[in-house]
């Protein structure tokens, strides 16, 4: 690892807390010790409420969803002892076994555990399940709604940093990559409120495109583009696994689909003052393909840190070496090893 690149990182970190986290996401990176990415989570105040609860409570802990944010619960807290998973469609997905654990039906969790801690880890159901449970007689007490927890800080995700609001724009023009629903861009419009300019949208996605469209128009969005191609350091044509939710993404070779690849240097003629990318590991690249931008620009930007171990290194001296007056800050935004974020400004 190269001491002088940590050491020019270091230099540009702009507080405490990013410190923190950056010094926690490297020990991850050196060790993959789950150990830091639970601290990690842990300087959250939302996390630590909800540890304590873990920590404290007697009864047993299930966890309500086997899918990838309940697996984010077991990896993250592996120090708690987790009886098994919960599952409305176990049947359907003929799944029995989920990381080790036993994945019960609902029917088997109220026969069996009804009276037990339930941890609900799905941020986009969270509401039904917690309705669902309720309905069927668990105790409010019983319930933590870990879902609930991630969806209230995916609001806050790219824009609470108050750094942001001292450098805003007289007319803010944003480009969202990897826009999924539309969500981030929304946040952005309610940010700068009537200072915002235009939205330049890139998702790959056709469906989450579509859903981006709609999402818009319930909420006022008038002045924007949504771009059907991802963000690259070429123009290519690449392999994409097409989900239809927030775990889509390039494959390089394979997938679903094809799409079209290109860099937001050839996408944009717009001044950009405000870059958030989200691309399940493009990152690297895609910021490489907007080279000019930030050279000439120095648009602010908000960048997914976590999808790899290494981007917590790679990606702060990439966006140094092609302006190195920018001020970096970390945050992290979930309460378990995704949603970290590197502002630079």
């Amino acid at each position: 690892m190269d001491t002088f690149g940590i050491k020019r990182i270091w230099e540009h970190l702009a507080d405490e807390e990013s410190k923190e986290i950056f010094n926690l996401r490297y020990m991850y990176l050196m060790t993959g010790d789950n150990y830091f990415l639970r601290k990690t989570a842990l300087t959250l105040r939302e996390c630590r409420k909800m540890y304590s609860m873990f920590k404290m409570s007697g009864k047993k802990k299930l966890i309500f969803g086997a899918g990838v944010w309940g697996a984010g619960i077991l990896n993250t807290y592996d120090d708690i002892e987790f009886e098994c998973f919960v599952d409305n469609y176990r049947d359907k997905k003929n799944l029995t076994e989920f990381m080790g654990k036993r994945v019960l039906s609902f029917a088997e969790y109220l026969a069996e555990y009804k009276d037990e801690l339930i941890i609900i880890s799905s941020r986009v159901y969270n509401k039904q399940i917690y309705q669902q449970l309720i309905e069927n007689g668990v105790k409010k007490e019983d319930i933590i709604n870990i879902g609930e927890m991630n969806d209230y800080l995916n609001t806050k995700q790219y824009f609470d940093l108050p750094q942001l609001k001292e450098k805003m724009c007289e007319k803010e023009n944003f480009v969202d990559g990897g826009c999924l629903d539309g969500r981030s861009s929304i946040c952005f419009k309610e940010w700068c409120g009537e200072r915002c300019g235009k939205i330049i949208a890139f998702e790959p996605d056709v469906y989450n495109g579509n859903l981006c469209k709609k999402n818009f128009a319930e909420n006022g969005i008038t002045d924007y583009r949504i771009v059907n191609k991802g963000l690259w350091d070429e123009k290519n044509v690449l392999g994409f696994e097409e989900n239809k939710n927030g775990l889509s993404k390039v494959v390089g070779f394979g997938g679903s689909a094809n799409i079209e690849v290109d860099c937001l240097d050839h996408m944009v003629d717009e001044r950009i003052t405000f870059i958030k990318m989200d691309v399940e590991g493009a990152e690297y690249r895609a910021l490489q393909g907007s080279e000019q931008i930030i050279r000439r620009q120095t648009p602010k930007l908000a960048i997914s840190i976590y999808h790899k171990p290494e981007d917590i290194i790679e990606i702060p001296l990439l966006i140094l070496s092609l302006n190195d007056e920018y001020s970096l800050y970390i945050r992290h935004y979930s309460t378990s090893w995704n949603e970290t974020i590197l502002y630079a400004i």
